[in-house]
């Protein structure tokens, strides 16, 4: 599906899964450093690799969640495309809010922006395309865009 919506994703930590696969990294797969990233090493005493691993962490953490974002972005697209054209979303959103991670859903109505925060465990189940998590997603867009009347219809 193509999206209509733009994804933006900060202040994301890396997993220990991501820590793992990046000092597991071979050389080769390891970016280089910029002039900035040198400094950086050089100020704290540490060893370029090191910087450039962690780098690789943020790179790891980065793409998984944009790969999230993109499932959620489509899944709440699909939801709207099927109540009428009056509704677009603008933006799928993950932020890092002191370590909590927030995933924030605008969209556009005939009633103005209309902000959504979609639990984490909700985008884990639809990036695992469970069908209860498609569900719940249809709930919570469904109410924040005021058409609770079609709660009541069974998803398509």
């Amino acid at each position: 599906m193509a999206s209509s919506y733009h994804i933006f994703v900060s202040g994301i930590p890396g997993t220990p899964e991501d820590w793992q696969r990046a000092l597991s990294a071979p050389e080769d797969e390891i970016p280089p450093l910029d002039e900035g990233g040198q400094e950086v090493a050089r100020r704290m005493h540490v060893d370029e690799k090191d910087v450039a691993r962690g780098r690789l962490v943020a790179k790891l953490s980065r793409d998984r969640e944009l790969k999230r974002a993109q499932v959620l972005g489509d899944a709440v697209d699909e939801i709207l495309l099927g109540i009428g054209s009056s509704y677009y979303q603008l933006s799928a959103v993950l932020r890092n809010q002191a370590t909590q991670l927030r995933w924030i859903v605008r969209l556009i109505t005939p009633k103005g922006v209309k902000e959504l925060e979609i639990p984490p465990e909700l985008v884990e189940r639809l990036a695992e395309n469970r069908q209860e998590g498609k569900e719940q997603l249809r709930i919570l867009v469904l109410g924040a865009v005021g058409r609770e009347d079609l709660l009541s219809q069974h998803a398509s």
